[in-house]
């Protein structure tokens, strides 16, 4: 690390303290209206003077006598207003008010006054409505801010001084430090958002991936648009790939909106080299006329559409034969940005997987884009559990208006492997990102990994793009002895081998000399607490924590398609596709109300719970609405939910719930359990309680094995320990 990264790490680290300092019981959500404000202002503020030095180095005096000099005043206000788009007044500018705190007579209306003076120096500018309303959100006479005008200046006062006395250099040409910092605490704040994260921010992996396919051999960008901009990071990002000379944004949450325009003007993009709009993108189209050569998005999944019957005499939607679903907006916006893409466009957006097979109107759209556009360049499946607010894995879809050599195929990969665990969500690592790109620039084929697809393929899976139709995975047998495995490769026997090694250093960290020492019931010891493993450090886990089972997990009803991969859950097999069990046509069922299942959720038989079928699915598709269908929450390790959830001890907690009913016969919904509570471990420690488990599996041949998702998950856990 060089030293501008030390510079840069250390910076965002005194930022992010002074947020969590200085908020007292404020929720940080709400608390980073007034620090990324007062960064904001401290940003205008510094500019301002720099630019100031500049203009008047020749005339030889200070902003302040210009200030006070009624020819001079009238002239510095003109030239910064033409190209700065304000003027702060120099009694409001940043160090005065530090001035001010340090004499402890700083009082919280001088601030609104100063944020006042900026907003009316650009009424009737070209800049008005870039700066409009900028601050609205910073709400100086909140009693979340203090009871009193005395407390709520102390608070504001101490962001100040703070401030100075982090003291950021604006002058390093290198690199963007302020910028940075201003991106990594939006990032920040969004993690201690939850739910309300995914109205403002695309974690950084994601973005980078989107940015990387949506730029793919170009360097210079006329204008490129993001229809649901967030905070503007995403679009901004797109410069790091080539030269963007217009930016294009439009945003429905107020806040939001005011945040991509501060993000803007931060990042030095100049007024008048951004145009982004408030207001429903599918309702208000503000780009009317326009097209773009690189549009890029991370709409809000299967969102209602709020006047439906409007869209259809809207160009936009029209010409697909139907209109997109009420209950799901996704395809409105891919439409939306087609109807805007130019000759040359190329599109990169981020969507949850039901797109790509569900049937009925959305099934109409896709075959219009397939066949009528011939837009759809690639599908590209994500892992799970990437995103703020939402575990569901997700795919980015890219579109091309003009596809030269690829017309007659689709690429089609398989990344949701592809990822490294953080402490609340999975993250998309750089080497996975380069991977993809490689991939989708080169359109060859990789085995287990991506598949180009002719049309004629498509038209043979009835245009259903799920990926898993395209992208083979390795298969074992599940009634196969584990030590078979052995005769496969000799890169299985290493993997066996390492996993027998693992499971003898785990057995010795519980207490015990060797495998053949582990008791019978080891695994109910270990999932209620009374056997603890230790971090690798040999310190103690975190106490464990409870939670109501509808805080940790979410149902998931949405119905799939006729076209949907169906599977069958069983006790003994778990979930597999149906074809790998009693090898039946899928076609020999009525699946319209079937639900949709991804790889990681949760799915168990809500009428005989517990006595017959549950488990983890590995796999994207459809089962039988007599299954309910769970999503485990970033808190919970997959692995850990399937081996804790068949323990006595938590068929147990199901049992005396379920009084007055019948040994066999639960029928136990999602509703009547979400109030039970569960005891569970911090994530490490589900972890190595699910890895110890696994390889018991293995060693015993209790479970199916599958070679790749064992060699992915010892790998993994080597490598840490």
């Amino acid at each position: 690390m060089n030293d501008i990264q030390m510079h840069q790490r250390e910076l965002e680290n005194k930022l992010w303290a002074m947020a969590n300092n200085l908020r007292g019981t404020m929720e940080a959500y709400e608390f980073k209206n007034y620090i990324l404000g007062m960064i904001f202002y401290y940003y205008l503020s510094k500019r301002e003077e720099d630019y100031m030095v500049n203009l008047l180095k020749d005339d030889g005096i200070s902003f302040k006598e210009a200030w006070d000099n009624e020819e001079y005043k009238e002239a510095v206000i003109e030239e910064a207003l033409r190209d700065l788009g304000y003027i702060i007044e120099p009694r409001y500018l940043f160090h005065n008010m530090v001035a001010m705190v340090e004499k402890n007579n700083f009082d919280i209306e001088f601030l609104q006054s100063a944020i006042n003076s900026i907003m009316e120096s650009t009424m009737g500018a070209d800049s008005q409505e870039d700066f409009e309303n900028l601050f609205d959100d910073m709400q100086l006479d909140s009693t979340k801010l203090g009871r009193t005008v005395k407390d709520r200046s102390a608070v504001m006062g101490r962001i100040i001084a703070t401030l100075a006395d982090i003291g950021i250099d604006m002058q390093d040409t290198k690199i963007d430090v302020l910028g940075n910092a201003y991106e990594y605490l939006i990032g920040q704040f969004a993690a201690t958002a939850g739910k309300k994260a995914g109205e403002f921010y695309t974690p950084a992996g994601p973005a980078e991936l989107l940015c990387r396919l949506a730029c793919d051999g170009l360097t210079d960008i006329k204008a490129a648009c993001d229809p649901t901009c967030g905070s503007g990071s995403l679009l901004l990002r797109l410069q790091n790939y080539a030269n963007v000379r217009m930016f294009y944004g439009q945003e429905l949450t107020a806040q939001t909106y005011n945040l991509a325009r501060m993000n803007m003007i931060l990042r030095d993009v100049p007024y008048r080299n951004f145009h982004l709009f408030n207001g429903d993108t599918l309702q208000e189209d503000n780009f009317e006329g326009m097209t773009f050569r690189v549009q890029v998005a991370n709409p809000p999944y299967s969102a209602h559409i709020s006047n439906q019957s409007k869209m259809a005499d809207d160009p936009r939607f029209n010409e697909y034969g139907k209109l997109a679903p009420a209950s799901k907006a996704d395809f409105a916006f891919v439409q939306h940005m087609v109807h805007h893409m130019d000759e040359d466009g190329r599109i990169a957006v981020l969507l949850p997987h039901g797109v790509l097979f569900r049937s009925g109107a959305e099934e109409t759209i896709r075959e219009y884009m397939i066949k009528k556009l011939n837009v759809i360049d690639a599908i590209i499946g994500l892992p799970s559990n990437l995103f703020f607010g939402t575990g569901i894995p997700v795919c980015v879809m890219v579109l091309k208006k003009n596809r030269g050599a690829n017309a007659n195929n689709i690429l089609f990969a398989d990344a949701s492997g592809l990822f490294e665990e953080g402490k609340t969500q999975n993250i998309l690592p750089p080497e996975a990102i380069d991977k993809i790109v490689a991939a989708y620039s080169s359109r060859q084929d990789i085995q287990y990994f991506c598949h180009v697809a002719s049309m004629d393929e498509i038209n043979e899976n009835g245009l259903n793009l799920n990926i898993a139709r395209y992208v083979d995975q390795p298969i074992i047998p599940s009634n196969l002895d584990i030590r078979v495995i052995t005769n496969f490769s000799q890169n299985a026997l290493t993997i066996l081998n390492s996993c027998n090694d693992k499971l003898e250093q785990l057995s010795k960290e519980l207490g015990f000399s060797s495998v053949e020492q582990l008791p019978s019931d080891i695994t109910d010891r270990l999932f209620d607490g009374r056997i603890r493993f230790m971090t690798d450090n040999g310190d103690s886990f975190p106490d464990w924590k409870q939670y109501r089972i509808g805080d940790v997990f979410s149902e998931r009803n949405e119905r799939g398609s006729e076209e949907a991969e169906l599977l069958s859950v069983t006790m003994t097999d778990g979930v597999k596709k149906r074809a790998d069990i009693d090898a039946k046509d899928n076609s020999s069922d009525d699946k319209s109300n079937y639900k949709v299942v991804c790889a990681g959720d949760m799915v168990y038989n809500s009428m005989r719970m517990w006595q017959g079928a549950n488990g983890i699915s590995p796999y994207d598709g459809i089962v039988s609405p007599a299954y309910t269908v769970l999503v485990p929450s970033a808190q919970l390790v997959k692995e850990w939910v399937a081996f804790s959830f068949k323990t006595p001890y938590m068929i147990n907690q199901f049992r005396r719930y379920s009084q007055g009913m019948t040994s066999d016969t639960w029928n136990l919904k999602y509703g009547q359990i979400k109030d039970i509570r569960i005891t569970v471990p911090c994530r490490e420690e589900q972890e190595k309680i699910a890895l110890f488990c696994s390889l018991l599996n293995m060693e015993l041949n209790l479970g199916s094995v599958c070679g790749s998702e064992l060699e992915g998950l010892v790998a993994k856990h080597i490598k840490r320990g």
